[in-house]
């Protein structure tokens, strides 16, 4: 399974979760973002919503329902893969056991590179699943904003 961390530096969570799950869904994918918090998840659908003007991303919260229909669902409930993804995304801390991870062909852990105990998490993070034999990429914001993957 392959695993991305992405450092955040520059652009916040909204900023860099909107860009990925764009990136996916226009190739086809299914995706579950799972948050800390069922509150955190309606904040990120509402910035889906209006981020920008000409484009729509198609998502679906809780509250929304139809859990199975929506091709990115964002949650705090991490008990299943409620739309069949093949992708999810971990942000605002969450981090899963390899058992759970393994339900997905990939999995992108979003995390920001300015809180000491969010680094100190994603590093313990990647210290389980470098143990598990995960194919993990590190991708980190320079000063400008560009992803750089760092060896």
């Amino acid at each position: 399974m392959r695993v991305d961390f992405y450092h955040l530096v520059k652009n916040s969570l909204e900023e860099t979760s909107s860009l990925l799950l764009s990136k996916a869904y226009s190739a086809g994918n299914k995706m579950l973002l799972l948050v800390a918090s069922e509150g955190k998840a309606e904040e990120l659908s509402d910035y889906l919503w209006n981020y920008k003007d000409e484009s729509f991303l198609p998502h679906g919260t809780v509250k929304d329902g139809f859990k199975d229909k929506h091709p990115i669902f964002i949650t705090s409930d991490i008990a299943e893969n409620m739309n069949e993804a093949n992708i999810l995304v971990l942000a605002d801390g969450v981090v899963l056991s390899n058992e759970k991870l393994n339900d997905y062909d990939r999995v992108l852990n979003i995390f920001d590179g300015n809180s000491i105990s969010a680094v100190d998490q994603a590093r313990e993070f990647w210290k389980q699943l470098k143990s598990s034999g995960s194919d993990l990429h590190y991708w980190q914001q320079d000063a400008n904003g560009s992803w750089k993957e760092k060896a």
